[in-house]
Order: structure tokens, then sequence, then C-alpha cells
């Protein structure tokens, strides 16, 4: 904040976005002396307990364990307490550091720039390392936006090949476990890869199913199917990995978000948790290493994206027209499709619960009324998608275009296209916000109303 030169020069960027983790919110002050409206809050742990109140997202701490919590969403009343005092001493702790943070940041820009609380509570949007399918439940607020797992490339992890060294690693005993253990000489038909940050190794001389590395190939080993578990202290990003990628693991937590990281997975029956004490019990750390290879293998998949094999969507439009009762009956009498979904044993159904009969979206007057609109502007061409070939009723118009279907999105691009009118469908309303096609909306039904005065309120419709 001293250097005014990078200050004038940072000025001068005129940066449209910041993005800060608030571990320190100096950087926030920054912005605002900078001018840069538009911030973006980063988490890169799976949760910011202090965070919560400040951008108006609520707190459960009878359910969702803290940060640092040693438990997991099933608590005796003594844990939920124990719970609660942690974000509490947290809070007091950070809100201290915060505020005297607040007076430099002042002290260099000016009383003008805000208190930490209000930047907390302007941002535009929080990113959270957080991946709902495994993490806890909890209530969010829409700008939290869970991006835990991003740099999980998949594709990429997959297509990874391992160097002749490692391949000769994994190849040399019917099982492989990367990880630190106690018990390694007594299994002397399972290799060991220890990661190691010394070149000293001199105390395993007589143990030789070890491969010692100061390196390893973590995902592209993770990957591979010869190897057997994985042993790790519970960071976020090898939780990740190993919720995407589904090897098993026994997690031996240490501190911060280590615990909670690895009761998360423990919840899904995917690892094995033990404390950093019990590594010193040979029995439970053996028991613990076999147990590796099985541990609930039958849920192991059903991590990460991988929740369902396959969704059927129901929509019920086709036959709004006349009613959703034919609508049904339509459906069933289509043997052959029915039997054919039958046959695909969908684990979910998703249906729009929505029931309406009897409603005529172009009544005979508003559409004599579009006619003589139409009519009246020679020069301007209409496209009107109309759902049935009998276009008669619009007699001898030259300047309208029937279509049974239209490339929407494809014409909403295209700076030909002047404007749109439409009844404010959410899809519609989504393309509109993104692509600015201006548009008169006539809202008809339902969420077709709020949708419409959402866009006016931006003067795009």
């Amino acid at each position: 904040m001293r250097n005014k030169k990078v200050l004038s020069d940072l000025k001068t960027r005129h940066f449209d976005v910041a993005i800060a983790e608030p571990f320190t919110i100096c950087g926030l002050g920054l912005f605002e002396e900078l001018g840069i409206k538009k911030t973006i809050l980063v988490s890169s742990c799976a949760h910011y307990d202090f965070m919560l109140p400040h951008i108006g997202e609520p707190e459960d701490f009878s359910s969702v364990p803290t940060l640092s919590s040693k438990v997991g969403e099933e608590m005796t009343m003594t844990e939920k307490w124990e719970n609660y005092r942690l974000v509490a001493e947290t809070k007091a702790s950070l809100a201290k550091l915060f505020d005297a943070e607040t007076r430099i940041y002042r002290k260099n820009f000016g009383k003008h720039i805000p208190d930490w609380r209000e930047l907390f509570a302007s941002a535009s949007l929080y990113f959270t390392n957080s991946n709902p399918f495994i993490d806890y439940p909890r209530a969010s607020i829409q700008k939290t936006v869970p991006v835990g797992g991003i740099t999980v490339d998949l594709e990429k992890i997959k297509s990874e090949k391992l160097s002749e060294e490692w391949e000769e690693v994994l190849n040399r005993r019917e099982k492989t476990i990367a990880g630190i253990f106690s018990t390694i000489k007594s299994m002397p038909n399972v290799t060991f890869i220890w990661k190691y940050e010394s070149e000293d190794v001199s105390f395993a001389s007589e143990v030789d199913n070890i491969h010692f590395s100061q390196w390893v190939p973590q995902t592209a080993l993770l990957a591979d199917s010869r190897l057997s578990g994985f042993l790790t202290h519970g960071g976020l990003g090898s939780t990740n990995e190993l919720a995407h990628l589904g090897k098993p693991a026994v997690m031996v937590p240490i501190y911060g978000d280590q615990t909670r990281n690895a009761n998360m997975l423990a919840r899904h029956g995917s690892v094995i948790v033990l404390h950093k004490k019990e590594l010193a019990d040979e029995e439970k750390v053996k028991n613990a290493t076999f147990l590796v290879p099985i541990v609930d293998v039958a849920r192991r998949n059903q991590l990460g994206v991988k929740i369902t094999t396959d969704v059927v969507v129901v929509e019920s439009f086709k036959w709004f027209f006349d009613g959703m009762e034919v609508g049904c009956e339509n459906l069933l009498r289509q043997k052959h499709i029915f039997d054919m979904m039958k046959s695909r044993h969908f684990d979910v159904a998703i249906l729009e619960p929505l029931a309406v009969c009897g409603l005529g979206f172009f009544k005979k007057l508003a559409r004599d009324n579009i006619l003589r609109v139409i009519a009246s502007e020679p020069n301007v061409t209409f496209i009107w998608k109309y759902e049935t070939n009998d276009t008669s009723f619009a007699g001898n118009l030259e300047n309208v275009v029937f279509s049974q279907w239209v490339p929407q999105t494809a014409l909403l691009a295209d700076t030909r296209l002047s404007g749109f009118l439409t009844h404010g469908g959410l899809g519609s309303t989504n393309e509109l916000a993104h692509l600015g096609k201006p548009a008169i909306v006539v809202p008809i039904f339902g969420d077709q109303y709020r949708n419409a005065y959402m866009l006016e309120r931006h003067g795009c419709a």
C-alpha cells in the first residue's frame, strides 16, 4: 500500500474484476481504492464459516461441521456446542485481525473506504472449493458457487502414462499401496510407495517392499487399477481426486480442514479414518490396510458426478392445448415407447408437476392485432413460429415468414435480427439476457410475468 508507483500503475489498468481469498482483507480495501466494483471471494477450503453472516448465508451448527470440526453431520448436544464454539472463536479472532487491517487500508487510502463487513457483503460471487455431491448438505445463497474438483481433469488423468520406473514398481507385487505404514514389514506381498522428502532412508534398510520417492505422479497412480489403496492426511486436493477417481483410502487427518474432509468421504463409505495416535497401534493399521481394497465397493462409484446411470425427463407440454389428461393417455398408448422406457431401468425420474387445461395463447383478437402490426411495417420481415401448416389467416401478407421450428439461439445471435417477441419462458429469458437482444415480452402465465419484469428492470425488454 505504501508503494504509490505500483498503485498508480494498477489504477491505469482499469480492471473489470478482482478476486481475493478473505484470509486477509487488505486486498478488498485495495480493490475499492482501484475502483473495481465487481469482486469475487474465493475459498481454497470447502467451507469458510466466518464469512457466512456477512454474505447473508444461513448458519447451521447442528448438522454442518465447521471447517475445523472433528465430527460429521450426526452430533451429540455436546458436539453441536463444540461446533458452535469453534466458529464463534474463529469469528472473534478474525474480526480483530480484519478490524486492524481496515485501519491500515483506511490510513493509506482514506476513511471513505468501507468497513470489511460491507466489502464482504458487496462481493458479486463467492467461489467455494466444495463438491456438493460429496460435501455435507447445507443451505446456500445464489452467489455461492461450488467449484470443488474443478481442477480434476479425468480425461487428462486417465490419459497420463507412467514412466518405466513407476510401471516396474506397480508390477512388483499383486497389491500396491501409496502411503506411510508402520506395519509394512509384516505384509511382504504388498508394495508400499512412500513419498518421503529426504534421501536418507537408511531407517528402512531391512525392508524390501517399500519404494521411496521424493515426488510421485499422484493422479496417474490413483487412476491406475494396480494401486490398491492410498494413505493421505486429507488435504482438499487429494480428497477431490479420491472422490472423482473412486480409489479407496485410509485418511489420517492432522490439522485444519483435514478431519472434516476425511469424515466427509467416510460418510460415503469410501475411506477408513484413523486418528494420528492410532498409527502407533499396529493391529489397527494392519486391519485398515487389508480393508482398503474392499471399502464399500458397491457405493464407491457413487461419488463425484457418478450419481446415477441415467435420468429420464418427462415434459408434458406437448399436449398442453388438449389438457393433461389427454396427454397422459397419448403417452400410455405409445406401447413401443413405454416398453422401451421400462427396459432402461432409470434410476431417477424428473417431472414438472404442472397441470393446465384449456388455455389458449393466441386468441383471435390478439392474432388479428399482430397481423395489423405486420401489415403496417412492410419494410420489416417478421418471423412467426407457428405450430400448424394452416396459415391462411395471414392472407396475402408478404413480409411474414411462418415456420414450425426456428433456430432461436442462432437468430438471436445474428445482428440482422432487430428484435424478438416472446411469452417469457425462462429459457428464452436467459438467452435474451446473455445475447443482449432487445425484446417485447408478453407473459401469459406462471413465471413468465416474473421473468418479464426481471428483464425489464435492466432496460432490455
